[in-house]
């Protein structure tokens, strides 16, 4: 409900938290509305997101979140376009 997103590595007995620090999805992303889909890579480096708008309509976007580096890195399929988005919510073209 608050959009924070919390990843959990299952191979052992204790889950143990992948994120250390827990960040919601309304600071992460502009018009934030909810996470449709998220998919970690088996590695547990990589969070590939598909995101909704605040009115709930998909933005076209794929997300991917770097936990090693912190970086989140959009891909637009309108645009055909990849930006890497920065801590300051600004987008830089590559």
């Amino acid at each position: 409900m608050n959009g924070y997103i919390k990843i959990y590595d299952i191979s052992r007995h204790e889950p143990k938290s992948i994120i250390q620090t827990l960040k919601s999805g309304y600071d992460l992303f502009e018009n934030f509305g909810e996470i449709i889909m998220a998919k970690c890579s088996p590695n547990g480096k990589y969070l590939a997101l598909i995101i909704a708008t605040e009115n709930l309509i998909p933005d076209g976007k794929l997300y991917i979140w770097d936990f090693e580096k912190d970086l989140i890195t959009s891909y637009d399929y309108i645009r055909n376009e990849m930006n890497l988005l920065s801590e300051k919510k600004e987008t830089v073209a590559r």
